[in-house]
C-alpha cells in the first residue's frame, strides 16, 4: 500500500497541507487495533503528502524539495513515547503526560499571532523543548531562503503522525510541519481584491499580525 499520511489533530487544532492540488487517498486507514478509534477519528489523508514523506523515508529528494544541510541533536525519547501513547491511549491522554498540567494564558503581546485559542502550555522536560528550539534556529541558519525567528515569519509549526499501513502492521512517524514567511505585507480578502493596508481597521487596527513585517509575496 502507497503511504498514506495520517494527520493528528494536535493541542486543539489540525493540520491540513496542501502540496498542490490532489484527491484524498481513497483508502483511509483500516486498522484491527481497537486503540485505533481513540486517535483514527482525528485524521485525513492525502495522496501527495503520503508519497512525499515516504520518498523522504527511503532517502529520495524530490525536485521540488531541498535537504537543509547540517545535523540536528539526537531526539529526545520523549516523542517516541508521546507518539506511543498518541496511538495506543488517544492524543488527549499523550499530551498529559507530555506538557505540565498547568494551562495558562499566552503573554498578550502574543496572543494576536495565535489561532485556535490564546492559551498555552509548558512541556514537562526542558530538554524536549530545548530540542524543539534548536530545529528552529537549524532552519533558520541553514534555509536555502532568508529566513528569520519572528512573529511574521518563522514561528510555529504543526506536528503531525504519518502512519502506513500494510497488512495487519502499523508503522507511525511523528514530523513537524515548519511555516515561514507567515504574515507578508499582501492581505487581501479575495484573490481579486486589493491590498489591505498594514494596520488598517479592516486588518485588526493595532493589532494587526503584519506589522514590521519584512515578508512579501513577491520575494524570491
Amino acid at each position: 500500500m502507497e503511504g498514506i499520511d495520517a494527520l493528528c489533530k494536535f493541542m486543539g487544532g489540525s493540520i491540513r497541507p496542501h502540496l498542490g492540488e490532489c484527491e484524498r487517498c481513497p483508502d483511509v486507514l483500516k486498522m484491527g487495533y481497537k486503540e485505533a478509534e481513540n486517535w483514527t477519528g482525528f485524521t485525513c489523508s492525502r495522496k501527495c503528502v503520503g508519497s512525499l514523506i515516504a520518498s523522504l523515508q527511503d532517502g529520495k529528494i524530490p525536485e521540488y524539495a531541498h535537504l537543509i544541510p547540517g545535523r540536528l541533536p539526537p531526539v529526545p525519547d520523549d516523542f517516541r513515547t508521546f507518539l506511543r501513547n498518541v496511538v495506543s491511549k488517544g492524543v488527549e491522554l499523550a499530551d498529559a503526560e507530555f506538557y505540565e498540567d498547568d494551562i495558562q494564558d499566552a503573554p498578550p503581546d502574543l496572543q494576536r499571532f495565535m489561532s485556535g485559542g490564546r492559551r498555552v502550555c509548558h512541556l514537562k522536560n526542558w530538554k524536549n523543548g530545548a530540542f524543539l528550539g534548536s530545529i528552529f534556529h537549524h532552519i533558520q541558519m541553514n534555509s536555502p531562503t532568508e529566513v528569520e525567528l519572528t512573529t511574521w515569519d518563522l514561528f510555529h509549526g504543526h506536528m503531525f503522525v504519518h502512519a502506513t499501513q500494510k497488512d495487519n502492521n502499523l508503522s507511525c512517524d511523528l514530523g513537524i510541519l515548519f511555516h515561514a514567511r507567515e504574515f507578508p505585507k499582501e492581505l487581501r480578502r479575495n484573490r481579486l481584491g486589493k491590498v489591505i493596508p498594514i494596520g488598517h481597521g479592516d486588518a485588526g487596527g493595532e493589532r494587526d499580525v503584519r506589522i514590521g513585517t519584512q515578508c512579501s509575496i513577491h520575494q524570491g
